[in-house]
């Protein structure tokens, strides 16, 4: 007989997490983290986004395990996941790099011309709709350009989900100044 949890097989595992045993996705997550991790840096993925893309992997699995038509097939899924996920983060950094560097030099220039310093009002006006918590996660990050470690302190918030948190309130930004409201 089995005596530890680790050593029940896949399809044990699955089912026991199926019904909310934690201790099972424990196991489950033990398990099948390095390969999540392998994935993400296979990808190419810097180690902030390979840490986002190893959390966002495993709240997907988590929601999406009900959906996993064989047990025998855990780890193919598990890994295109992992896969979905790195491509879903190298998009929005992408996004990112095409909004931060307009949001710096918009900061830079506000000083000059009368359309700079109305650019940077709307930024401005912008960013003081978001959520106080958007708000400051973007200040810290783009203004004062915060290591992530710096942004887990002063916000009191996970280390993995400052990146997934930064791309939702950069497209909430993004969808005020392009007048979409909220």
């Amino acid at each position: 007989m089995l005596t530890s949890p680790s050593e029940l097989p896949d399809q044990v595992v699955v089912a026991r997490c199926l019904e909310g045993d934690a201790r099972a996705w424990e196991v489950l997550v033990r398990r099948y983290r390095r390969l999540v991790w392998a994935v993400a840096l296979g990808q190419g993925l810097s180690e902030a986004d390979a840490e986002d893309a190893f959390q966002s992997t495993w709240l997907r699995v988590h929601g999406s395990l009900g959906n996993l038509r064989s047990v025998e097939s855990l780890a193919g899924w598990i890994a295109a996941v992992a896969r979905s996920q790195c491509g879903r983060i190298r998009r929005r950094r992408d996004l990112d790099r095409r909004i931060a560097p307009v949001l710096e030099e918009k900061a830079r220039r506000a000083g000059g011309t009368a359309a700079d310093a109305e650019a940077f009002q709307g930024l401005a006006a912008g960013l003081d709709r978001l959520a106080a918590r958007c708000r400051d996660l973007l200040r810290m990050l783009y203004w004062e350009q915060e290591p992530y470690a710096a942004v887990t302190r002063r916000l009191g918030v996970p280390h993995g989900s400052i990146g997934p948190t930064r791309a939702r309130c950069l497209a909430k930004l993004r969808s005020i100044l392009e007048g979409g409201g909220r």
